[in-house]
């Protein structure tokens, strides 16, 4: 999700940029589990203040959820991965415009989590991560 969202970091809100900056240090070794909490609230923070908690049809709201996704230290349940990964990829790329990109970096950081069932799941409605 990291190196997905990296394809479109210039698209970013700043608050996203940074978060993300602190995500891939994180993945790399040189992030704390304080540092990476601290950006979720910053997010979350950055989207109360522009009234888009529940906004889902602006892009930089999108793209801050989208976010979200990589900001937690600590894998989720087995099962609540897919429900992560299908969020990251209804936020990320809506319009399936860079769908086999996605899919092709998903698939390379999970490989026992294929973003195929992710994508066969795609159209039925779940439930959505809140924050």
């Amino acid at each position: 999700m990291v190196d997905c969202l990296s394809m479109v970091r210039h698209l970013l809100p700043p608050p996203a940029q940074d978060a993300l900056a602190v995500a891939e240090k994180f993945c790399n070794g040189t992030a704390s589990t304080r540092q990476l909490v601290a950006q979720q609230t910053l997010c979350w923070e950055y989207l109360q203040a522009r009234g888009l908690s529940v906004a889902f049809e602006r892009r930089d709201a999108r793209l801050v959820r989208a976010t979200l996704c990589v900001l937690y230290p600590v894998p989720p349940e087995d099962g609540d991965v897919y429900v992560l990964l299908e969020w990251f990829i209804d936020m990320f790329d809506p319009a399936g415009r860079l769908e086999d990109r996605t899919l092709e970096l998903l698939n390379l950081r999970f490989a026992t989590a294929p973003a195929a069932a992710i994508q066969a799941n795609a159209s039925s409605d779940s439930p959505t991560p809140s924050g």
